[in-house]
């Protein structure tokens, strides 16, 4: 996965990030959004830009922050490509993420094993 590490924030950002995670599979497919909105940045865009802002803990937050080890490469409406929504998510537990990965790689023609 390109994501380095995870953090959350109280408040929205003013710049505009691309969606990632939970989010960016319920962009693509019937899956539910999450309560809190998942977005990607490059780490080291991150302490550019927000480095300053604080932390709170999941339960206090409004915007679930991934940071990248790599810059987020886009397909469009601001959202991560399919190869990355499925490397973010493939570990998430919740089956119905399983299900609509499985069914969003189908549906573009795309097999697991090919990725690997």
């Amino acid at each position: 996965s390109p994501v380095d590490r995870v953090l959350f924030f109280d408040k929205a950002f003013k710049d505009d990030y691309p969606i990632s995670g939970i989010s960016a599979l319920s962009s693509l497919s019937m899956l539910t959004e999450d309560n809190i909105p998942t977005l990607a940045i490059y780490k080291r865009n991150y302490r550019d830009r927000i480095n300053q802002e604080k932390e709170v803990p999941e339960n206090e937050a409004v915007v679930k922050l991934e940071l990248w080890n790599r810059q987020p490469i886009l397909i469009k409406n601001n959202c991560i490509n399919l190869i990355d929504i499925f490397l973010v998510n493939k570990n998430e537990k919740d089956e119905r993420v399983q299900i609509e990965l499985e069914k969003l790689l189908r549906s573009k023609r795309l097999d697991l094993g090919e990725i690997w």
